[in-house]
């Protein structure tokens, strides 16, 4: 059951749900290799009411806040709590953008609503999910600048855009609280990301290289710009 509102740009939604958890079995084989194996949830039944509230647009808007508060009952009790913020502010034709994400969860908070980051997603430059607990955080500022490139035509569609924007970027992430039977794990302290990203063809493409310092390692990802991550 839910319901949701919008007062003066502000979207707000209230849920209530009951929610059994039972691990996931794998009835498939790979075309090759094996599967990223399953996370251990095991099994557990809550009552959970949720509520979240969101301001602005993800992909346009100068500011756009989203934060959510969850508390369930099953076995015991928790509660899990998260913020999600973007910042954007224009200046000579480039664009700051100030991105951060926190979640926070109480001692009895259960492996299925634990934090994952890392990778694409949150983080381009460490591995896929390696870091994660009962609280975790991540933050990145970019600076996205336009430059001239090679204008592709596309026939009937138009053409791929006369500019590619690249976009420096720093990257922070930390978690703590882990879980033993989950794959990450903690951070130990703040681990850093120097990327760069390029959005192409009319910016509905992006392409990110991070590089961790921590790992010395250099990462690769492609995928469509943030905004369309809902639609998808």
């Amino acid at each position: 059951m839910n319901g949701a509102t919008r007062v003066s740009g502000v979207r707000l939604q209230a849920d209530v749900s009951y929610w059994r958890v039972r691990p996931t079995v794998v009835r498939a084989s790979p075309a090759t290799g094996t599967f990223r194996p399953n996370p251990d949830f095991g099994s557990a039944s809550f009552g959970v009411i949720a509520v979240s509230g969101r301001f602005g647009s993800r992909g346009m808007s100068p500011a756009f806040v989203e934060t959510g508060v969850e508390v369930g009952v099953g076995t015991e009790a928790y509660g899990r709590a998260t913020l999600d913020l973007t910042l954007r502010r224009q200046h000579r034709g480039t664009t700051f953008v100030a991105r951060g994400w926190a979640g926070f969860g109480t001692s009895k908070l259960p492996r299925h609503r634990s934090f994952a980051i890392g990778g694409r997603g949150t983080l381009i430059g460490e591995r896929f999910r390696a870091w994660g607990g009962r609280r975790a955080a991540v933050g990145q500022l970019e600076w996205q600048v336009p430059v001239p490139f090679l204008r592709l035509p596309l026939g009937s569609f138009g053409s791929t855009g006369s500019e590619l924007v690249l976009a420096p970027y720093l990257g922070v992430v930390w978690a703590e609280g882990e879980f033993s039977e989950l794959a990450w794990e903690e951070t130990d302290g703040v681990r850093t990301v120097l990327g760069l990203g390029m959005e192409w063809l009319h910016r509905l493409i992006r392409v990110d290289f991070g590089y961790s310092l921590e790992d010395s390692r250099l990462r690769f990802s492609a995928d469509l710009r943030r905004y369309f991550w809902r639609i998808m």
